[in-house]
């Protein structure tokens, strides 16, 4: 029971174990480092099976003792989440002696006040910061508080799964020991977890009949009917236990049947370790969950990116709610790495190897009045970018980089300034977010076909304002996505590198979105508008691809030729040579006529700093937000 690894089985397919299992690795740091001193650290680790929770530099009679010492003035690791009514309602009391009980209060409508007049800027010591948990006790306060038509035990009409574990665990603190040791016992084994004796051990355990000395326990509970080891379902921390929106009976935050208190209280602690959301605003009254899910994390890692995470993450967009996810938190999982093992000489900055990605739930508000209903309507699994490798620093800050340059061109993915994931724009996002959750080719090509019809459609709308509104890929960016990307079977760089691949790319690029780009005084040729969409249509055989190009090419060569002549012999572009239109012909050749097509299209309509210097990204901030 008292060891150095723990396992929690994974049973539902969806997000409840990883809670359970940051929020057990919570209770570990809490006792672990009660006291002052060093830190000790807990790794969660995947298993395929089962989360593996690993206490580093374990020593049994040390962990032994630190249980002892926490018990005596245990901490149940949250607030009690105190919200008024509107007739008001009375702060919990002690059963035993009637009297309130002095614990925290976390008081949710004079946070929203801070949180509203929040400003960063301000460094001013009267600038009061928003707690660094309201996101998720605001969750709590929508999804897990409701108010009862009259006091339960505990002397206040609020209850819900988050109250009455609350206090059933504060209640019943003197017995923390129990509790502590019976999760320590369940945990130790998945046989613990699965075979119907052994869980019955674990709850005899938790909530014992009678001590040592054979006298009845006695164990305070919010109401009559309540088992002393039993909580209460919610839907935030167990969705699937829930049924969907078009159930009739959809109950206001709990679902039939009564979990086991402990293991509720442990997916409670895990949602400040992992969770974080959006909506639930007047632009979006629906809610998307996020819960990032271990790969191999230590949970002072885990700690310090997810408080990041949440101050930076926020969009009124589902599409790009899953690419920021994957996005940012590879990021910040990459910067936090750069200062965390700044001196170290073995360099791993692939954030999957770290963690795997999110759960994404999103819930619809069928009542929008408190106390609301929320029932899920989708859930889904979006994973970090497996691509993303930094084996040294000076790779580790060009992802960083590069990272937050892809965060500014999603953002700026737009139908229009109000409306953003309608008809064509949900393509590509989709195409994006295809690509970033499986990092496979295909999906990015998808995107890239889009995005050139996308990119000169939006810069022909309005080309006065057009750096508000689309930003275009930059070569730099092009290559370093695509270098990463090579395989045995297929060497992407070779291709990308080849003099007519780029003598090809550079023509199509200067016919088009180098021109956009251009004052119109100054344009030397015509824009060559549908060029993106007729590349695309071109690119489903070899024939069609090599004809288009050789067509297109004789084109350019001649319209260059003609500019030269008109300029006394002075050209403003070059042409493309014969020796380079075969390169091109043997690449497209030897490789499928969508690869090539595709790649066409990810650097005919990228820039450059020769090409255009002075365009630069209308987005400079790091902060994502619609």
């Amino acid at each position: 029971m008292y060891q150095d690894k723990y396992y929690i089985a994974k049973t539902s397919g969806f997000y409840q174990e990883a809670l359970e299992s940051y929020g057990f690795a919570r209770l570990l740091h809490m006792i672990l480092n009660n006291d002052e001193g060093l830190s000790q650290n807990i790794k969660i680790i995947d298993n395929k099976s089962c989360y593996e929770v690993l206490i580093e530099d374990f020593e049994k009679s040390s962990f032994q003792t630190k249980i002892d010492v926490f018990c005596k003035d245990p901490k149940i690791g949250f607030d009690y989440l105190f919200k008024e009514s509107k007739n008001g309602t009375a702060k919990p009391v002690d059963p035993q002696n009637n009297k309130e009980l002095k614990i925290p209060v976390f008081d949710i409508s004079k946070e929203w006040e801070v949180v509203k007049n929040f400003n960063q800027e301000d460094k001013s010591e009267n600038s009061q910061a928003p707690h660094e948990h309201f996101s998720i006790y605001e969750l709590f306060s929508h999804f897990a508080i409701e108010f009862l038509g009259k006091p339960h035990f505990g002397g206040t009409t609020q209850g819900g799964a988050f109250t009455r574990t609350y206090l059933q665990v504060l209640y019943n603190k003197s017995n923390f020991k129990q509790f502590i040791e019976s999760l320590l016992f369940l945990y130790s084994s998945i046989d613990n977890q699965l075979i119907v004796s052994n869980y019955q051990k674990f709850i005899d355990t938790s909530f014992p009949q009678k001590n040592h000395e054979g006298n009845k326990y006695t164990y305070q509970v919010l109401s009559t009917n309540h088992k002393p080891h039993k909580g209460a379902y919610n839907q935030l921390t167990t969705p699937t236990a829930i049924k969907g929106a078009n159930n009739a009976k959809l109950k206001l935050s709990e679902m039939s049947g009564e979990p086991e208190l402990l293991r509720e209280y442990m997916k409670i602690l895990g949602t400040f370790e992992s969770m974080v959301s959006i909506g639930g605003n007047k632009t979006m009254e629906d809610y998307r969950v996020y819960v990032s899910i271990p790969k191999d994390i230590d949970l002072i890692q885990q700690k310090d990116i997810i408080k990041k995470f949440r101050k930076g993450f926020y969009t009124n967009s589902t599409y790009k709610g899953d690419i920021y996810s994957s996005l940012l938190f590879s990021k910040l999982l990459i910067e936090y790495l750069e200062i965390e093992q700044e001196n170290l000489f073995d360099f791993d900055y692939t954030p999957a190897n770290y963690i795997q990605g999110f759960y994404v739930c999103q819930f619809m508000t069928m009542k929008k009045s408190p106390p609301k209903k929320h029932a899920p309507i989708n859930m889904a699994f979006i994973e970090l970018p497996t691509f993303i490798k930094a084996t040294n620093r000076e790779k580790a800050d060009k992802w960083v980089e590069s990272l937050n340059k892809l965060i500014h061109i999603i953002r700026s993915i737009k139908l229009t300034e109000k409306k953003e994931e309608t008809g064509d724009t949900v393509r590509g996002l989709a195409f994006f977010r295809d690509f970033i959750s499986s990092s496979k080719l295909d999906s990015f090509f998808d995107f890239s076909f889009w995005y050139a019809n996308y990119l000169m459609k939006k810069l022909s709308e309005n080309e006065h304002n057009r750096q508000k509104n689309v930003i275009p890929f930059r070569e730099s960016l092009l290559h370093q996505i695509y270098n990463s990307m090579n395989t045995k079977e297929l060497n992407l760089t070779e291709i990308i590198e080849n003099e007519g691949f780029k003598a090809v790319a550079s023509a199509i690029r200067k016919s088009t979105v180098t021109l956009q780009y251009t004052p119109k005084e100054s344009r030397k040729f015509d824009i060559r508008y549908g060029l993106a969409q007729q590349l695309q249509n071109k690119s489903k055989s070899k024939e069609d691809l090599a004809t288009f190009i050789g067509e297109f090419i004789g084109t350019y060569n001649a319209e260059t030729g003609r500019n030269a002549e008109k300029n006394g012999g002075k050209s403003f572009r070059p042409n493309v040579k014969d020796e380079e239109l075969i390169q091109f012909y043997t690449l497209l050749n030897n490789n499928p006529s969508r690869l090539v097509g595709a790649l066409l299209s990810s650097y005919g309509f990228a820039l450059n700093k020769k090409d255009a210097p002075k365009v630069e990204s209308p987005l400079e901030d790091n902060s994502i937000e619609e």
